[in-house]
This record gives C-alpha cells, structure tokens and sequence, in this order.
C-alpha cells in the first residue's frame, strides 16, 4: 500500500430510532435503565454449552430480587428453570413465578424475580433480555423506550494480516508491518463501546473501515460488522471465529476482524 494512503476505523453507535418503540420489562417501565451487554457480543463457553457464541439479546443491570414484568398481554410459551418467553419476547436469568400456558397481562403481572449473581467474578445482577422474529434474533436497543447512547467508543490502533486457512478450517494468521502492506490483507482491532448509562465496556453495533489518501479523499469503504440483528444459530463457531479473534477475546474483551463479513448460517 502506499505511504500516502492510511486507514481510519469508522464506528457508528446505536441510537434509539424506531417506529415500534416500546416499554421495559422493568420498574419504572418508561425507563432507561443501565446496559451492560449488547447483542451480537463474543462469548466463551459456559454451562453445558461447549460453543462460542454471540450474545443473543441485551443485559439489563438491576439488583436481584427485582420484579420482572412481560412487555405484552399473551401466554407463556415456555418456562424454563431461569427463563420465561411470552410472544417474542425471552426473559432470562430469573426466577419464574408463572408457568407455561398461563396467561399474563402486561405491565402488571409479575412473570419471574432477577436472580443473584452476586459472586466476586461475575456480570453482577442482570436481566437478559431477547426480542425475536422467526428465527431471527432482533436488537432491543432499536426499540427500547428512551434509550440513548452517547458514550464514546474505543478503538484501538489496528494490526495488519494475512489470513489464511490450515487443512481443518483453523485460522493461521501472519502479522504484517504497517509499513510494508502488500496483497490482500485483513485488519483486526481491539474494540469496546461505552454506554451512557451501563457499562463502560460493551461490543460495538457496526464497524468498518475506510482508505483514504491525505487529502481526506475515501478511496474505499467498507462496513462489515454490524449486530442489527442475528439469523439462525448464534452458535456457529465459524461464524465467531470469522469476527472474533477467539484466542485474544473473553466476555468482556473484543479483538474483531474487521475485513470479514458478518454471514449468518441457518
């Protein structure tokens, strides 16, 4: 690459522009209230799961013991041991207090009580909260009521690569120098979004790149990362690992292939 072209990373934040805005599931319901994970974020395994995965909804910081409520008037479509699903809408990491085929109203009738992660270690007290169509996993962020974002994301300074693929799928990666970049290359950047009011470290919605000369001019753009929503199985390995840099990542810490583009698997 020429010496008088460089690269800026170019980063969007999620605001809340939506036509079908609606309440949270928690007290007070016109909200905000504090978001400390956001859709589409690495996660190592956990559980009886052996998968890395995206993170399939929101995480709602709130103490434990705190009433959650459904966001609709319908009946429960499952119950599990910590979640409840009513129409489309999932409620996790709560103790559920109806059961599957009861009818609830919204807004009044408590489906389930937040559970304790008070452990030394963990996310801390929250409601993990999912919206979907179909099979598709959507971003509640669109459409939470009074949510804005205003923190300043992160990124930082960019590492160059060849990437290349060994006989069983695995990624085999060789570092280029910024000052000798030469054939196809792919870009990885360590990454984190602040929330105006949450965390100070959660993933990024969409991120891109952009080659522009010294004058400012764009020569190219791409945007290929961006968590508007989740079709299929979030747990797709591939599908991780191809955004992800897993080796360098855990649940809080995101290294991302900027260069890949963001395919979902059915």
């Amino acid at each position: 690459m020429n010496n008088k072209y460089h690269l800026n990373l170019i980063l969007t934040l999620l605001f809340s522009l939506s036509l079908k805005a609606y309440q949270w599931p928690l007290s007070p319901f016109s909200g905000p209230h504090p978001i400390n994970a956001t859709l589409g974020e690495f996660r190592e395994p956990y559980g009886t799961s052996l998968d890395y995965h995206f993170h399939s909804g929101v995480d709602i910081e709130v103490s434990h013991n705190t009433p959650v409520y459904s966001l609709i008037l319908g009946v429960v479509k499952e119950r599990g041991s910590e979640s409840i699903r009513i129409g489309h809408y999932r409620y996790v990491h709560i103790t559920p207090s109806v059961n599957k085929g009861d009818t609830v109203e919204a807004f009044v009738d408590t489906i389930g009580l937040v559970l304790d992660f008070g452990n030394p270690g963990t996310a801390g007290d929250h409601l993990h909260f999912e919206e979907y169509s179909g099979g598709t996993k959507l971003n509640p962020l669109a459409s939470l009521d009074n949510y804005t974002d205003d923190g300043v994301p992160a990124v930082w300074k960019p590492t160059f690569w060849h990437q290349r693929y060994d006989i069983s799928g695995n990624a085999v990666n060789d570092s280029l120098e910024n000052s000798n970049i030469w054939g196809c290359v792919d870009i990885k950047a360590e990454a984190k979004d602040s929330q105006s009011n949450g965390s100070g470290r959660v993933g990024m919605y969409r991120m891109g790149y952009a080659v522009q000369d010294e004058e400012g001019k764009v020569y190219l753009y791409e945007e290929n990362i961006e968590f508007e929503k989740i079709v299929g199985t979030i747990r797709n390995l591939n599908g991780v690992q191809y955004i992800y840099d897993i080796p360098h990542c855990n649940n809080s810490l995101y290294y991302y292939w900027l260069t890949n583009r963001f395919v979902w698997e059915l």
